[in-house]
């Protein structure tokens, strides 16, 4: 090999070597962060179900009707990102996911379950009927996993609109989702059935809650009500402008005005309710003998009892 040839092939180890070593930088720190490193860590979400309410807060996740002073901790702030990005409240089961794995917890707080749903996205999730369902903010499709399974399985349902939130209800999926001209979508997902648009309702998605009997939709043109058994549609019922949050508890609904800190509660009987619970109120869930929301810059829970039966 001549001395030309040499230099030729150790410039080309070389150069070979720092293209590598940039690849490995370059995909270590990420030009473009993923989702889930996004989601801030005073992200705080809230959800009801049989366990109890539970809250996540800064990090970390906390049953807080369980306690006089509430404050039960379930899972303690992660060190770094990413930090907890999806919550649901099941039968009896807390499931928290961060980053696209799904943990789930018992009554005692033992980790019980741990499966991966998705590569590395946040999750909306809601349980009923031993299914979980999960979707991506904004992507057109839903998954169901049958929690009777070893391993958790998940099916994916094709949506005709962008998943905004989720609920559940019996085993089914509620899913309420923006569609085109301004209008959002109520969809019915059922395993191993084809979805069901049940109401296409006008307005961009606010929120979407199922009680015992009825499931409750918000748009922002107003708050809807749909009775499963008959897909018999009422509203729009009239709430403040801007309703953000969403919460249905044992005979009522709930919608809650973040600018206003204001909590409007409705019966199906027609009864109204205004609960002031201050500015910068976030994070509704709704209990049985009242609702819980956060409030002020440390998003502090506070109770409030219902004022009617």
């Amino acid at each position: 090999m001549s001395r030309r040839e040499d230099w030729a092939r150790r410039l080309g180890i070389a150069s070979t070597l720092v293209l590598l070593a940039t690849a490995i930088v370059v995909g270590a720190r990420g030009k473009t962060p993923p989702p889930q490193a996004r989601v801030p860590a005073s992200t705080v979400i809230a959800a009801s179900g049989r366990v109890g309410v539970v809250l996540i807060r800064d990090g970390a996740v906390v049953r807080i009707d369980r306690q006089s002073p509430p404050g039960r901790l379930i899972i303690p702030r992660p060190a770094r990102a990413p930090w907890p990005d999806g919550l649901a409240v099941g039968r009896s089961r807390v499931w928290v996911s961060s980053q696209g794995l799904v943990r789930g917890y018992a009554v005692d707080d033992r980790p019980v379950r741990a499966f991966r749903v998705t590569a590395s996205n946040p999750l909306i999730m809601a349980e009923a009927g031993r299914v979980l369902w999960a979707a991506t903010p904004w992507a057109d499709r839903v998954l169901g996993g049958d929690l009777r399974g070893r391993p958790v399985r998940f099916a994916a349902v094709r949506l005709p609109c962008q998943a905004r939130f989720l609920t559940a209800r019996g085993g089914d999926g509620w899913v309420l989702c923006d569609a085109a001209r301004r209008r959002a979508l109520l969809v019915r997902v059922t395993p191993g059935v084809a979805p069901v648009v049940v109401a296409e309702l006008p307005g961009r998605a606010r929120g979407v809650s199922a009680a015992r009997v009825f499931v409750w939709a918000l748009t922002e043109r107003g708050l809807y009500r749909l009775d499963p058994r008959d897909q018999r549609l009422l509203g729009p019922f009239g709430v403040t402008p801007r309703s953000t949050e969403l919460a249905a508890g044992p005979g009522r609904v709930l919608t809650l005005d973040e600018d206003l800190g204001i909590v409007l509660e409705r019966t199906p009987a027609g009864r109204v309710h205004t609960y002031n619970v201050g500015e910068g109120a976030r994070a509704l869930a709704a209990a049985s003998r009242g609702f819980w929301v956060t409030v002020g810059d440390q998003a502090t829970p506070r109770f409030v009892e219902y004022a009617t039966p």
